[in-house]
């Protein structure tokens, strides 16, 4: 996997395709960004990826898992709301 970052691919993400080209609400974008913020907490916590130095490679399915199990854990998100994320 490459070691680019992935602040620009995030920040395309929300700039070039979901806001314009998938016309969301403002409303399904602040959530889309609300996880993103989630996620990136979550990566800061041990062993520690700093938002700038994330890159794609860090995004991993235990990752992912971890990310989803703090949803329901210390959020109180049920599985199906969990998974929306």
């Amino acid at each position: 996997m490459s070691s680019q970052g992935i602040a620009p691919h995030v920040q395309a993400f929300f700039a070039e395709s979901l806001a314009p080209q998938r016309r969301l609400s403002p409303q399904t974008l602040r959530s889309g960004r609300e996880t993103f913020r989630l996620w990136l907490t979550l990566l800061r916590r041990p062993p520690g990826v700093e938002p700038a130095a994330l890159r794609m490679m860090d995004v991993d399915a235990p990752v992912v898992l971890r990310f989803l199990d703090s949803l329901e854990q210390e959020r109180g998100h049920s599985v199906r709301s969990r998974n929306m994320r």
